[in-house]
């Protein structure tokens, strides 16, 4: 469980860090966003129909983290127009007033949403989405069985 924890904390931490150079430089959102992540997910729910049929749609329906993650990078497009305009607003009125105060109503409770939905992602991906394939892919085990018996270094491994 130690391991599984520090995986989860670590994809958090990268997810974190990749949507923030979204957030502040911007340019990173075509590819990360809308090629990486939405082809990605394209090509896993092709991939999974292709060779499980209804079984791989319904896989791929119960990879809540992905569907976190998605909503996640798109409320990034969101953060990044939120952060810009309350600048540009702050520029245009010459007053850093205006950019806190946008910042203060707008803009840090969206970033704390996509830090909740990241960490909700990160914790779904590791202690959810991999016992949801194990169990689609394989035999059906209790949830608690695979996460503190065997079954758990064999997927792992498998990986």
């Amino acid at each position: 469980m130690d391991y599984l924890g520090t995986v989860t904390f670590n994809m958090f931490i990268s997810n974190i860090l990749i949507i923030f150079f979204c957030i502040f430089l911007g340019f990173p959102i075509i590819k990360v966003v809308f090629v990486d992540l939405i082809g990605f997910s394209g090509a896993l729910l092709n991939a999974l129909i292709s060779r499980f049929g209804l079984r791989g749609l319904i896989i791929y329906l119960g990879l809540f983290h992905l569907h976190f993650e998605i909503l996640g990078a798109l409320l990034s497009i969101d953060a990044f127009l939120a952060f810009y305009i309350s600048l540009y607003h702050s520029l245009n009125a010459g007053s850093t007033k205006i950019f806190i105060r946008e910042l203060r109503s707008g803009f840090l409770p969206l970033l704390l949403k996509i830090v909740i939905i990241f960490l909700v992602a990160a914790f779904m991906e590791v202690f959810w989405s991999t016992w949801w394939v194990y169990i689609w892919t394989h035999k059906y085990i209790p949830w608690q069985q695979f996460y503190f018996e065997v079954y758990n270094v064999k997927f792992i491994r498998c990986l």
